[in-house]
């Protein structure tokens, strides 16, 4: 959906673009059985996404060094935050977008501020975080369970990666499927870090990565 930076309050009124009988809805719908593609309809729900920034509030906070930042955070008394804690795409479209990480806390994609898993095409190696004492951290703890349970991560992409990364979105993080974890290694003893070796599950859509399908 970054790639959809065309439309105004003025054309969305005047075009009818919201139009139960005549606009995007028919598409969302499927109205009449035309078997619209899926990356066209995966659009339409994201254009008609109410507002992708809703709950959250930018705010003013003093750093350590006594300045003043703007911060990004969601509303106290917001009650549609979904739970990330469900096997499985949890309601997400291939190739959902969102400006901010915290949206997609917000949605269930997520469930940190600020880790991630990201990384190139079908296969990803996933390095874990550093534990302490010769035990993993509750991420790394995590992601050997949902190992052992054979269950699947969702993978999001985000503008962080290299710029050299074809798969990187030009803004915000893109959801991109399910990923199994096929394998592990520790590779430092004294911190008990892990590499995890991720595979994209068969049978989903292409990874949208080139814009309009």
């Amino acid at each position: 959906m970054e790639f959809y930076n065309f439309l105004s309050g003025f054309n969305v009124k005047e075009l009818k673009v919201l139009d139960e009988d005549v606009g995007l809805p028919q598409i969302f719908n499927d109205a009449g059985d035309v078997g619209y593609p899926w990356d066209v309809k995966d659009d339409m729900r994201e254009i008609l996404d109410p507002y992708l920034l809703r709950g959250v509030e930018t705010v003013r906070k003093q750093s350590a060094t006594g300045k003043m930042k703007m911060l990004s955070t969601l509303q106290k008394d917001y009650g549609e935050r979904a739970s990330c804690n469900v096997v499985g795409a949890n309601h997400l479209h291939n190739g959902q977008w969102w400006p901010l990480q915290l949206c997609a806390i917000r949605d269930g994609a997520h469930g940190k501020i600020e880790t991630g898993i990201h990384g190139d095409s079908d296969d990803i190696l996933y390095c874990g975080t550093s534990g302490a004492d010769g035990t993993p951290t509750a991420a790394t703890k995590l992601l050997l369970k949902t190992h052992q349970l054979k269950q699947p991560l969702r993978v999001l992409r985000s503008v962080a990666l290299p710029r050299w990364n074809e798969y990187q979105p030009e803004k915000g993080l893109r959801y991109d499927g399910l990923y199994d974890i096929v394998g592990f290694e520790v590779i430092y003893l004294a911190t008990v870090m892990h590499h995890f070796s991720l595979h994209r599950r068969p049978d989903q859509h292409p990874i949208r990565y080139r814009g309009v399908e």
